[in-house]
């Protein structure tokens, strides 16, 4: 049995102040004695109370369950006493009182989320067809919508499960899936990407939904190797298909894809860039010009290079870092000078 914990009302303290005030006469001597004795016994109070409770351990660690056993023949009196009562068997009762008790499970903090993704690109003429497999899982029971993040492609079609998937456009304009059931679910996404080629070099440009394990493998024709954009795990050239296959670990965002041109296709071409500053000196007697060419070679070793002289001029002199030996060459009505350079 608990110990009582005792309470102390004290109604008069606070009539007696208003009387004084009012009467304007000063307290008596022995008023001042009761009020003494009176703090001194509130404070013992609250010490004997202090001391009870800290005794008085957790009630839910002494909760105690009272049974009654009533005879079976006597069970009509408690039952027909309201009829909201019901007559159950100890499992029954047992099992309904756990499902009283039983907490409130944790929620998620993400009812549905990407967990993989794995991609093949092919690369062609002037676009790449990208084919991704990615995996859903879905966390909470009910209807989810899972936003994709895709820019830059076309989408030609998507299967969630081996059947069509639900997508749509959300308020902001990106690409939403929507998924129901508990557990993984595989969405197949085909989509294509342009691919932009240059003098020097070809860029794909793409943004697709990359989680955490996201990887792409390229198959792209010719040999070709990556310059920037991603990191690359592998690259092979397959000589028998004349095709280069890589695998990077695409980044999540934009993603500017920087590659070289197939020199397998343009190995009988030779791709040059020049560039030139002219200086023209006129004096009096005599014109000077000084050329400084600049050439970068961008597919194939070149040996030299030639270069048309303007009637009335005289080459004087010839400087290059890689230079070997230079020459003026007649062909036919013009003059060519031939710079030759050497092996490295």
């Amino acid at each position: 049995m608990r110990n009582p914990i005792p309470i102390l009302l004290v109604a008069f303290a606070s009539l007696a102040a208003p009387v004084a005030a009012v009467s304007g006469a000063p307290p008596p001597a022995n008023l001042k004695s009761e009020a003494s004795d009176l703090k001194s016994q509130i404070s013992n109070l609250r010490s004997q109370i202090s001391n009870i409770r800290s005794e008085i351990s957790d009630p839910k660690s002494e909760e105690t369950v009272r049974e009654l056993l009533v005879p079976f023949g006597d069970l009509s009196v408690l039952l027909e006493g309201d009829p909201n009562r019901v007559l159950l068997s100890r499992e029954e009762y047992d099992a309904l009182l756990a499902k009283a008790k039983k907490e409130a499970e944790a929620r998620a903090p993400r009812q549905a989320l990407l967990i993989s993704a794995d991609y093949d690109a092919k690369v062609g003429d002037e676009r790449a067809e990208i084919s991704g497999t990615l995996v859903v899982s879905v966390l909470e029971d009910g209807l989810h919508a899972v936003g994709l993040d895709v820019a830059g492609v076309g989408l030609r079609g998507a299967q969630l499960d081996g059947k069509g998937a639900p997508v749509g456009l959300a308020d902001d304009g990106r690409l939403t899936l929507f998924v129901q059931g508990k557990g993984e679910h595989t969405l197949v996404l085909d989509v294509v990407a342009p691919l932009q080629t240059t003098a020097a070099r070809q860029v794909l440009n793409f943004r697709l939904p990359t989680p955490a394990p996201a990887r792409m493998r390229l198959t792209v024709p010719g040999d070709v190797e990556v310059k920037s954009g991603a990191p690359v795990v592998a690259r092979v050239f397959d000589e028998a298909a004349e095709v280069t296959r890589i695998e990077i670990l695409p980044a999540r965002g934009d993603v500017s894809l920087v590659m070289t041109l197939n020199s397998r296709l343009l190995r009988k071409d030779r791709i040059v860039v020049a560039r030139s500053v002219f200086l023209d000196e006129v004096t009096q007697a005599y014109e000077r010009l000084h050329a400084t060419v600049s050439m970068a070679v961008l597919h194939l070793a070149v040996g030299g290079f030639r270069f048309a002289v303007p009637d009335g001029f005289e080459v004087t002199d010839v400087r290059s870092p890689n230079l070997a030996r230079w020459a003026i060459v007649t062909e036919g009505n013009r003059r060519i000078l031939d710079v030759r350079l050497r092996d490295e």
